[in-house]
């Protein structure tokens, strides 16, 4: 047997997923799917919590979508907070295993949808639909 102690700070893991994720941005401009094209981006610092062996991660995100309808489109943004539950287990071969589940969300700017020079809340939709 061979006891390694490993050690990470919370401060320490805090800037190190802040920094792997800095300025990412995700989207699928490339591969459209039934017309939409959709972006998110992290518009702050993420928060990091650990619990035992699983990490709450809360992640704020500009999130926007559009969908072209012919003669005109749909646009829908707004920037919405994720919690994100992840277990992870550290196998004998030293390779991580993870879990990762949505625990809760939050609007920070509640979703509008633009169409036809009109504003729409959709807010409840959103909801519904991440729910």
């Amino acid at each position: 047997s061979l006891y390694v102690p490993v050690r990470i700070s919370k401060t320490d893991l805090i800037h190190m997923v802040n920094q792997a994720v800095k300025n990412l941005k995700m989207d699928n401009s490339n591969q459209p799917k039934d017309g939409y094209t959709w972006s998110m981006a992290i518009t702050k610092p993420l928060n990091v919590d650990l619990e035992g062996h699983q990490i709450l991660s809360t992640i704020p995100l500009d999130v926007s979508v559009k969908k072209d309808l012919g003669i005109t489109s749909l646009r829908a943004a707004g920037e919405l907070e994720v919690t994100l539950r992840t277990l992870f287990h550290i196998r004998e071969d030293w390779t991580v295993q993870t879990y990762t589940t949505l625990e809760k969300h939050r609007w920070l700017r509640k979703p509008v949808a633009r169409v036809a020079g009109l504003n729409l809340p959709i807010g409840a939709l959103t909801d519904w639909v991440i729910d």
